[in-house]
C-alpha cells in the first residue's frame, strides 16, 4: 500500500490562529484586542453568568437561631447565556498563468499576494460580524450531526448583547432579562450632532450602577461620531455673529490645535474613542428597496431574503413602529411581527444605526474552534485554496455596556 507523504496529500492544512491574530491590527481593533475564550465543546453552547445579590441592612435579633428556611441562596441570580458558533470561509485563486509567466509590477508573489487578502477579508469579516446587532441562530432542530447537515450557524454580535430587549425571536439565544442592560444605558439620538456631553455623562453614570463599580469603557464609533464628539471642546453655540469659546488642555508652546476627543472620564469611570468603520455591517443598519406590503397583512414580499434573519428590526411606510421580522417563509417573503398599516413598495430602513459601542472589553471573549488554510489539489487551471474558520463572540455579563443610536424610522 503507498504511503500518503505531505507532498502527496491532496489538500494541506495549516494552523493560521496566531498568524491572524497579528493581521491588520490597526483596522481591527475589536477582533486583535478581545480575550480568548478558548473553544466550544458544541455548535450551540452556553456558559453560567452570575451577579451578586444586593446589600442589606439587617440585624440579629438577641437568641435567634439560624433555620433552613431562613439560609440564603447567593447563586438565585445566575443563569445561562447561550450562543452558536459561525462558520466562516475566503477562497483565493491564481491562474497558473499569472503565477507562472505575468509580472505584476510591485507584487513579488501572487499566490502569497492572494492568500493574504483571503485571510485580510476573513479577518475584516470577523470584525463586522463581531461588533454587529445579528443575532444568534441555529436553523437545525435536534442537537445531532445529522440534523445539522445543511444548517447555518450565526453567533451573536456586541451591538445585540447591548439590548435591553428580547434579542431576536429565539427564546434559546435571547439573553435572560436580569442580564441585559438597562433602557438608559442604550442613548437614541436623532442623528450623531444630537449627542450631548450630558448625554456621555448619564452613559457612564448609568453604565456604573450596572456594574456597581466605575467602568472602563471602550467606545467603538463611527467616524462621523467620533468627529463629532470634538465639538465637546467648544463652550457655547454659533448664532449669528456670537462664536464658541474653545476650550484647551494643552501647552501653548505646542504650536497645533489638538481638536479630537479620544477619553472621557469622570466620577464613574473613563471612555476610551476608538474610530472605526465596522459598525453595522453584517444584518444591522442598511436599506432594501423594492419591498411590498399589503394593508392588514403581515406578509412582506422582498426581492430576496438574503441577509435577512429573524429578529431583524424593519422601518419604512406602511411599517409599524417597533416591527421586525418574526420568521422567514422562503427566499421572497418574510412575516412581520405586525400587520403592515398601507398597501405600497416601500424602501425598508433595516435595522437601528449604532453611532457607538461602549463596552467593557473585560466581559467580551473570542471563542474559536480552528483557523485554517486549505490547499486544494492541482487540476491544471493554478493555485487555489481557501480560509476557514469555526468563531463565536461570548459577553459574560451583558448587563454593563451601553450604546448611542438611532432608532429604526
Amino acid at each position: 500500500m503507498a504511503q500518503a507523504l505531505s507532498s502527496t496529500v491532496p489538500a494541506i492544512h495549516e494552523d493560521l490562529a496566531d498568524e491572524i491574530a497579528l493581521l491588520d491590527n490597526e483596522n481591527t481593533l475589536f477582533s486583535s484586542t478581545v480575550q480568548s475564550g478558548g473553544t466550544a465543546e458544541n455548535s450551540v453552547y452556553s456558559k453560567v453568568a452570575d451577579k451578586h445579590l444586593t446589600g442589606r441592612l439587617a440585624g440579629v435579633t438577641e437568641g435567634d437561631s439560624v433555620t433552613r428556611s431562613s439560609v440564603a441562596n447567593h447563586f438565585v441570580n445566575r443563569a445561562k447565556i447561550w450562543n452558536a458558533v459561525q462558520q466562516k470561509r475566503e477562497t483565493y485563486g491564481v491562474s497558473k498563468r499569472v503565477e507562472k509567466v505575468e509580472n505584476t509590477a510591485g507584487v513579488a508573489n501572487e499566490v502569497g499576494e492572494s492568500r493574504f487578502r483571503a485571510l485580510e477579508r476573513y479577518k475584516q469579516g470577523a470584525e463586522l460580524t463581531y461588533l454587529s446587532a445579528q443575532v444568534a441562530k441555529d436553523t437545525a432542530s435536534a442537537y445531532d450531526d445529522e440534523a445539522r447537515l445543511g444548517s447555518m450557524h450565526l453567533t451573536m454580535g456586541a451591538s445585540a448583547y447591548v439590548e435591553s430587549s428580547a434579542q431576536g425571536t429565539s427564546s434559546t439565544f435571547q439573553v435572560d432579562s436580569d442580564y441585559r442592560p438597562g433602557s438608559a444605558q442604550l442613548i437614541n439620538v436623532a442623528s450623531a450632532s444630537a449627542f450631548t456631553e450630558t448625554n456621555m455623562r448619564t452613559l457612564l453614570l448609568e453604565c456604573r450602577q450596572a456594574k456597581r463599580k466605575n467602568v472602563k469603557l471602550t467606545a467603538f464609533a463611527t467616524t462621523d461620531f467620533a468627529n463629532h464628539l470634538a465639538t465637546f471642546f467648544d463652550a457655547g453655540s454659533t448664532s449669528g455673529s456670537v462664536t464658541p469659546i474653545r476650550r484647551f488642555n494643552q501647552d501653548s508652546s505646542d504650536h497645533e490645535i489638538t481638536a479630537m476627543l479620544t477619553g472621557y472620564k469622570t466620577a464613574f469611570g473613563s471612555l476610551m474613542v476608538v474610530p472605526t468603520e465596522h459598525l453595522n455591517g453584517v444584518r444591522n443598519a442598511g436599506s432594501l428597496a423594492g419591498a411590498s406590503t399589503t394593508n392588514t397583512s403581515t406578509a412582506l414580499d422582498v426581492t430576496s431574503t438574503v441577509g435577512l434573519q429573524s429578529g431583524m428590526k424593519l422601518g419604512g411606510t406602511g411599517i409599524p413602529a417597533g416591527a421586525y421580522i418574526a420568521s422567514i417563509t422562503n427566499s421572497t417573503r418574510v412575516v412581520l411581527s405586525a400587520a403592515a398599516t398601507a398597501t405600497g413598495t416601500p424602501t425598508l430602513t433595516l435595522g437601528d444605526f449604532d453611532h457607538m459601542l461602549a463596552l467593557e472589553m473585560e466581559y467580551f471573549y473570542e471563542i474559536l474552534n480552528g483557523l485554517e488554510e486549505v490547499d486544494l489539489s492541482q487540476d491544471g487551471s493554478g493555485t487555489q485554496g481557501y480560509v476557514e474558520g469555526f468563531f463565536s463572540l461570548f459577553c459574560s455579563m451583558p448587563a454593563v455596556h451601553g450604546k448611542v443610536y438611532t432608532a429604526v424610522a
